[in-house]
């Protein structure tokens, strides 16, 4: 198979190795690595969840207002407040790959201290707040967003990103989705 290369909208790629799949001629979805990610395993039985979860982290990752590392910000913190400890190892891994300052944002955030970057320290406030008052913010905290220089199109994006990790998550509890091995080496668990 021939690597795909994807990028966001500000030119950085991401790995496709969870939004680039495959049917092999059994029908079982593979990445361009021939590995069987662990979570694409678990929704196997499931064609339609499994569709559903890949066109929704495609588009996030492809078509997003949100840099690559807010991105990453976004579904570290949601990973982290669902008590998915799967998705805190394989989020965490992506968000490392892209940025050498990824491991320090998300220790930062699974000690619960603040970030050093103002705007980032907002975008997790306000995606634990959509997340906690299941996408009802109140108007202080959108406004709060807002005047940190995000826009409405990045509040969509993280409801976005909150339809992928419940997808994610939910399977993950339910299944006991083991990370992938070479996620296990980042040791990370989620904290809530």
């Amino acid at each position: 198979m021939t690597p795909a290369t994807n990028k966001t909208r500000d030119g950085v790629g991401f790995s496709p190795c969870i939004t680039e799949l495959v049917a092999t001629p059994a029908g079982h979805a593979v990445n361009e690595t021939d590995a069987l990610p662990a979570m694409n395993a678990t929704m196997a039985g499931a064609p339609a969840l499994a569709a559903v979860y890949q066109n929704c982290y495609s588009a996030l990752r492809k078509d997003s207002t949100l840099t690559v590392l807010e991105q990453g910000v976004v579904l570290f913190v949601l990973a982290a407040a669902s008590g998915c400890n799967y998705d805190v190892v394989t989020y965490g891994e992506a968000g490392n790959a892209v940025s050498s300052t990824f491991r320090k944002i998300t220790a930062a955030i699974r000690a619960g201290k603040p970030l050093t970057d103002a705007r980032l320290r907002v975008l997790v406030s306000f995606t634990r707040a959509m997340f906690i008052h299941r996408g009802r913010p109140s108007d202080y905290e959108v406004k709060t967003f807002l005047n940190a220089g995000y826009r409405e199109e990045n509040i969509q994006d993280i409801i976005l990103a909150i339809a992928t990790n419940t997808l994610s998550a939910y399977t993950s509890h339910v299944f006991h989705a083991q990370a992938d091995a070479s996620a296990r080496e980042v040791n990370w668990v989620a904290v809530t």
